[in-house]
């Protein structure tokens, strides 16, 4: 997904069932990802991976995903706030 404006690109979701782990279909998913956010123009692509995943991270980084830190906030209509 590129943002308006093509300015970069946004992997969301990537998901290998169980059964079909370490046979590169991530990998093969996620640098297919990459090769079509620079066809449309994005100059980096970022995506949003937890410390609970490692083998996910570790495909990121063999890739060529580096970690940054963030302070990534989010506001969800119709949840509760508190005061």
């Amino acid at each position: 997904m590129l943002t308006p404006g093509a300015t970069f690109g946004f992997v969301e979701d990537v998901v290998v069932d169980a059964a079909a782990r370490r046979q590169g279909i991530g990998e093969a998913l996620v640098r297919e990802c990459l090769r079509l956010a620079v066809e449309q123009g994005a100059s980096r692509v970022e995506l949003h991976s937890g410390n609970h995943r490692p083998d996910a991270i570790r495909l990121y980084r063999r890739v060529g995903f580096k970690k940054f830190e963030t302070n990534v906030w989010r506001f969800v209509y119709g949840a509760p706030t508190s005061g």
